[in-house]
């Protein structure tokens, strides 16, 4: 595959640029090249291919995926009528939130599920602007079964979204293997990829999934092209 998704015809392929932005502004510097890459794309580029080592600066701590993972706290689940709210503000003491009408109605009171989405519009709301409100197209949320719920634990990945799911107790191929990071509580967290560190773990670190990190983390910006 080396790290391009074919689609029909085209091939989309990851370019890096040489900035460094936490992931609002990471979306807004790309808005007009193609947008950040989707976590599928970053998947393929990271485990299906060698491609990672000729990106290896956008690689070498973290970078930006174009979609957000929404869960409920541990063994918790999504409740009719009720936003999900991050469980901690961020570093401007703002509130993250999906609102309750974009939450599929098959996703509520469901233990084990979680929301990817790829956001259509992120905003300012509440009073005073002190919440920044996520919304989708909702025929682009995809629900996630069995959703991990330890901080950092294995499954084999979603084919679409590349997230881990599980637990299985069947042994799981290595290339179907990820590592999900989340939060104890209610996430509504930018995903990201990377964390090559290949002297320390040449393999494991690149099939991390990262679902807890703060928006204002400076993280490698890329954009998707069409060749």
């Amino acid at each position: 595959m080396e790290g391009r998704t074919v689609r029909g015809s085209r091939t989309h392929v990851i370019v890096p640029t040489k900035f460094e932005l936490d992931y609002l502004a990471a979306r807004a510097a790309v808005r007009d090249s193609g947008g950040l890459p989707p976590h599928a794309l970053h998947d393929d580029t990271l485990v299906f291919s060698e491609r990672w080592r000729e990106l290896g600066n956008l690689y070498h701590f973290l970078a930006w995926s174009r979609e957000i993972l929404v869960y409920p706290e541990i063994s918790g689940v999504f409740r009719k009528g009720v936003d999900v709210v991050d469980s901690e503000p961020d570093y401007k003491g703002r509130r993250w939130v999906f609102p309750a009408s974009f939450v599929p109605e098959e996703a509520l009171g469901r233990r084990g599920v979680a929301l990817f989405v790829d956001p259509a519009i992120i905003r300012r709301g509440g009073r005073g602007g002190t919440n920044v409100v996520i919304q989708a197209d909702p025929a682009s949320v995809v629900i996630l079964e069995r959703f991990l719920q330890g901080n950092h634990q294995k499954g084999r990945i979603d084919p679409a979204t590349r997230v881990p799911q599980g637990p299985t107790i069947a042994e799981i191929p290595y290339e179907q293997a990820r590592w999900i990071w989340r939060i104890n509580g209610i996430g509504v967290r930018p995903l990201a990829r990377g964390g090559i560190e290949e002297s320390q773990d040449p393999e494991g670190s690149r099939r991390d999934v990262f679902a807890l990190l703060r928006d204002n983390v400076r993280l490698g910006v890329s954009f998707v092209s069409t060749i």
